[in-house]
């Protein structure tokens, strides 16, 4: 008998965990991690590149060596809770003098080590020493093997001569978040993030610092839209400062100060994000923390001007002096609608803070303005203000409204001409009714699926989706349903903590250009405290994949100019981008993401296929496979033939599992994804290559990705993979026994 060929494109079901792998049919995948299908075909997802990144928060000046280190930095600002990134811990006395080869390698340093043995330390800046094997001996951890009177030994083999430099840094701290616990204004100890317990472990004794840079999370990328040009720009939010990214230098400038001119901070931790809106030339904002010091309300709003800065939000909603009065402090959500600012899940209190006085949350009410100005004070250009915009005891000015359940409002999204709010565990519509005493009512759209994650809203033409523990679901006007069928268990996957604050964790954004939706999430098995991967979702061909990057939020960029001579803001040596690229020309918008260490990227970047610079590896594995399993036939599967995209430099390995054992490969291949072997045979857009297998089984299975080699191969490992089809040449063989 010959063997007979089974093509398998277009690929149209990705991600499939609905059925067992030998049912779900041969285009879909048990496995698609940073990947992903489009148009018919599947490719390694794009990379990233740092925009920019804030400022450091505070310096360190001193870090003990203790369980758990204590951390100096004068007025450091921060609460129990919060989370600090570390980096440049220079370890006391860390300036490097001498560096002695070797077996293992001596660095000689100024005084007495700020490290005992057995802990790690990371060499910076070194020159003419390298790893005996050649790599860099810069940037990694090294245990220390002893300590001298002014040096240490570290157990890494070396070999060259040393030229000059070098700084150590201690290595369990170094380029690591941390929970922190404040003990004083000047002092906080460190606690292991992605600790299991609660409150976290103690983060152990590693090293004497006499210096560090203290980062904070970003809790917020939110777009600010100018009502007079259109123009988008890019508003920052780490806890406690709000950032302006400049178009013409490619930084990240504080605007955190009010109308005037004062410095103003915010007071939420890592899990405090912003909502935020554009309505009435303004920007408003909340992290919907009000009552405190730094930041007495919850919401502010920015109107783009460098002379007027943010404007705190508190309007009067009850009562006239001296009689007792109620203020609106703070929202977790503030959106227009109907020509109508709408605060959704308030807080209010009888008293103007801090600190406010029996302050209250109202998690099932929607509170609105009076049509027309919704300012108090400090307004934009061509709007007045009225201070009795908010009040519900005047006629024809505000209101509220109570939705009938126990659920907390967590989310909304407009869908054409109407908002849509998310409950815990319903979804509701906040219908306009046109009557200017109640302009809205709460009408019930479903009693069984919520939301649990604010910003997971995603909004479409016609519908509005949202994720909670009950699945990911899509509003209508009437009706909501979920769209996770495919990966029925995906909700599960997501870390949630002991109160969800996980899901809270958990941000959604639209790429337009690609019909692409990305939430990132932290996974369960990982109890990561912060998220460590993103779920992919094709809208358009409804397929799913998931995608291994740690980012805090996602938003959308719109750059307003090109890049010129006189803003590249890159030394030209070494820089690898072109000019040519979207990410340098105006009106591009890009999806940007930020990160625990205070940086923002632009992610799913066409232009690269590394993480700044940095190679990341991918997985594809296919369904468990028998054409004849119906007839109780074994097979043997010959030829495993891939139509693949050609590249410069790539290389895969085809792993060949059989018999529903999906450890251990019978058979590991490696494919050239580039013609630069074959001479003779001229560079082509697409190559067709055929993979020798020649294996009987039951069953067979099929997992495309790289060595740990390829990986570290600079070119190997950052090349693009597009995978547009496979033909699998089967034979049928005796039956199946066992």
């Amino acid at each position: 008998m010959t063997f007979e060929a089974t093509l398998i494109a277009p690929y149209k079901s990705g991600l499939s965990k609905y059925y067992k792998p030998f049912l779900i049919g041969n285009d879909a995948f048990v496995e698609l991690d940073n990947c992903y299908s489009q148009r018919g075909f599947i490719r390694k997802r794009e990379g990233s590149v740092v925009l920019s990144r804030t400022d450091a928060w505070k310096a360190a000046t001193a870090i003990t060596n203790a369980t758990p280190p204590q951390v100096t930095a004068n007025a450091h600002g921060l609460l129990t809770g919060d989370m600090v990134y570390l980096e440049n811990v220079v370890m006391n006395n860390g300036a490097v003098s001498n560096v002695t080869t070797g077996n293992q390698t001596i660095v000689t340093v100024a005084g007495a080590p700020g490290v005992v043995a057995f802990q790690s330390v990371i060499l910076s800046g070194v020159v003419g020493v390298t790893q005996t094997n050649g790599s860099d001996i810069n940037g990694k951890p090294w245990i220390v093997a002893s300590v001298g009177a002014n040096s240490i030994t570290l157990n890494v083999s070396s070999s060259g001569a040393y030229i000059a430099g070098g700084t150590v840094l201690l290595g369990a701290l170094e380029k690591t978040a941390f929970y922190i616990t404040k003990i004083d204004a000047n002092n906080f100890t460190l606690q292991i993030l992605n600790s299991q317990l609660s409150p976290p472990a103690n983060q152990p004794a590693s090293g004497l610092a006499s210096s560090a840079s203290i980062y904070l999370p970003i809790v917020g990328t939110r777009n600010f839209i100018f009502n007079t040009t259109g123009q988008e720009q890019l508003i920052v939010f780490n806890p406690k400062r709000a950032y302006l990214y400049n178009t013409g230098t490619g930084t990240l400038d504080n605007i955190s100060f009010n109308n005037a001119a004062t410095p103003i901070l915010w007071a939420g931790t890592k899990d405090n994000f912003f909502y935020s809106s554009n309505y009435a030339s303004v920007m408003w904002a909340t992290n919907n923390i009000c009552n405190t010091t730094d930041q007495p309300v919850g919401i502010r709003y920015y109107n783009g001007s460098s002379a007027n800065g943010w404007t705190d939000f508190q309007p009067l909603i009850s009562g006239t002096a001296p009689d007792p009065q109620s203020y609106l402090n703070s929202a977790l959500m503030v959106i227009p609608y109907k020509g109508r600012l709408v605060a959704l899940n308030t807080t209010e209190g009888t008293n103007a803070g801090p600190p406010a006085q029996n302050n209250k949350n109202f998690y099932n009410r929607a509170r609105w303005c009076q049509l027309g100005t919704s300012f108090l004070n400090n307004p934009p250009a061509n709007y007045g203000t009225d201070p009795n915009a908010w009040r519900d005891d005047i006629p024809g000015k505000g209101g509220y409204i109570d939705a009938d359940t126990n659920d907390r409002i967590v989310s909304c999204g407009i869908i054409q001409d109407t908002l849509i709010v998310f409950f815990q565990f319903s979804t509701w519509r906040l219908r306009w009714t046109s009557d200017p005493t109640l302009p809205f009512i709460w009408e019930r759209i479903n009693t069984s699926l919520g939301s649990e994650a604010t910003f997971s809203t995603v909004t479409f033409d016609t519908d509005a989706v949202s994720i909670s523990r009950r699945g990911i679901a899509a509003s209508t006007f009437n009706d909501v349903d979920r769209i996770d069928l495919a990966i029925p268990d995906a909700v599960n996957d997501i870390e949630t903590g002991q109160l969800v604050e996980g899901l809270n964790r958990v941000h959604g954004v639209r790429d337009f250009q690609k019909r692409m939706v990305y939430w990132i999430y932290g996974d369960q098995n990982g109890n990561n405290q912060t998220p460590n991967k993103l779920l992919c979702y094709n809208y358009q061909d409804k397929t799913w994949s998931t995608f291994t990057q740690s980012f805090t939020t996602l938003g959308n960029y719109h750059k307003i100019s090109d890049n010129t001579w006189s803003t590249w803001t890159s030394p030209w040596n070494g820089d690898t981008t072109q000019w040519n690229t979207p990410l340098e020309q105006s009106n591009t918008i890009t999806i940007v993401a930020g990160d625990v260490t205070g940086r923002v990227w632009t992610i799913m970047n066409d232009d690269v296929s590394t993480d700044n610079g940095v190679n990341y590896n991918f997985s594809i594995t296919t369904n468990v496979i028998n054409p004849y399993f119906q007839s109780g036939m074994r097979c043997k599967l010959a030829y495993y033939d891939l139509y693949i995209e050609n590249t410069d430099n790539g290389q895969v390995i085809v792993k060949h599992f059989i018999d529903d054992d999906s450890d251990d490969p019978v058979l590991i291949k490696t494919v050239d994804t580039n013609d630069n072997a074959i001479e003779a045979n001229p560079s082509k857009a697409v190559k067709y290559i055929r993979v020798f297998l020649g294996t009987t089984a039951r069953n067979h299975q099929i997992t495309i990705t790289m060595s740990a080699d390829q990986l570290a191969d600079p070119l190997i490992g950052g090349s693009d993979f597009q995978m547009q089809g496979v033909v699998m040449h089967f034979k049928q063989q005796g039956r199946i026994k066992k």
